[in-house]
């Protein structure tokens, strides 16, 4: 009887040790339950809401100003052409010009055009006559150091461009001399320039410096070169127009010019601009005879930045 209930002591506590098949399988239902209840309680993302992304860094694009100007006032020029005359001419010219130009933080692009014309006289002979200038040039200059004075950014501007320059001249000649009852000569300039420059800008104004002078140019004057001369009659029948596809190399050395320019800016509103621009020009030759010549020039205008 004791060997009976022993043994199903025995048998009990084997049953109860050995796991069922639900409860073997349990604990995975359990873990799965818990899991998706932990998901559930997981805040969720909106997706109204923008997502994040790594993107590469964007340089920012330079804001482009392009600008138009109009200008008026005078010149006075001094000028002795040995071509025409061996005595010095001067007088007051009307001036005028017209730009376009194009420019970011770090450079400027222009193109500018001017005129002048006027009478010119001698103090020592009844040597006058008119005078005709046009200059048309393109200009690129670069940004190449800048610092800060009281807070105003100063910047130093390198660079080149293209210029082409005329005068034309005449003088009158004593009856008879020649058909015309005038004497004329021409000045063209092609050249490849230098420039150099300094912009100081201020919240509502500026003041650019700016030098100009030619590394290389080609000079084109008449062939002939007697002032006062029965030959010069020759000079009409020469075209100052077929002259400009011509003309001889002159070092700037030999024969220098320079150009220096002031201009303010005062901003009026947020598009126009009134600006003021006093030039200083130099130019020589030495075909076929000498010629020196010296401008002061002063104009005043707007300058419009439609965007």
């Amino acid at each position: 009887m004791l060997r009976i209930v022993a043994h199903g002591l025995v048998y009990g506590i084997t049953l109860l040790a050995r796991p069922s098949p639900s409860m073997a399988t349990e604990p995975e239902s359990v873990r799965s339950e818990v899991s998706a209840s932990a998901a559930a309680d997981l805040p969720q993302a909106d997706a109204s809401l923008p997502t994040a992304e790594l993107t590469t860094p964007v340089t920012p694009t330079p804001i482009v100003v392009h600008s138009v100007g109009a200008a008026l006032g005078a010149m006075d020029l001094h000028e002795r052409d040995e071509y025409l005359t061996p005595f010095v001419r001067r007088g007051w010219l009307f001036a005028a010009a017209a730009s376009y130009e194009r420019a970011t933080g770090r450079s400027t692009q222009d193109v500018r055009l001017a005129f002048s014309t006027g009478g010119l006289d001698s103090s020592t002979h009844a040597a006058g006559g008119n005078v005709y200038l046009g200059r048309i040039a393109y200009a690129y200059r670069g940004a190449v150091a800048g610092w800060n004075v009281g807070g105003n950014p100063i910047t130093v501007l390198l660079g080149g461009g293209l210029s082409t320059f005329l005068s034309y001249d005449t003088v009158p000649v004593v009856p008879n001399t020649n058909w015309y009852g005038a004497d004329r000569t021409w000045y063209w300039s092609h050249a490849i320039d230098l420039h150099a420059g300094v912009d100081y800008s201020m919240p509502q104004q500026s003041v650019a410096l700016r030098l100009t002078t030619p590394a290389i140019r080609l000079v084109a004057r008449p062939t002939t070169g007697h002032h006062f001369s029965p030959r010069n009659d020759s000079v009409q029948d020469d075209s100052f127009i077929k002259a400009a596809a011509g003309g001889e190399l002159e070092a700037p050395w030999s024969s220098p010019v320079l150009g220096m320019e002031i201009e303010t800016r005062r901003q009026l509103t947020t598009d126009l601009a009134l600006t003021a621009t006093f030039t200083f020009s130099f130019f020589s030759s030495e075909t076929p005879l000498a010629m020196r010549s010296y401008a002061n020039n002063l104009v005043v205008g707007v300058q419009w930045s439609p965007l």
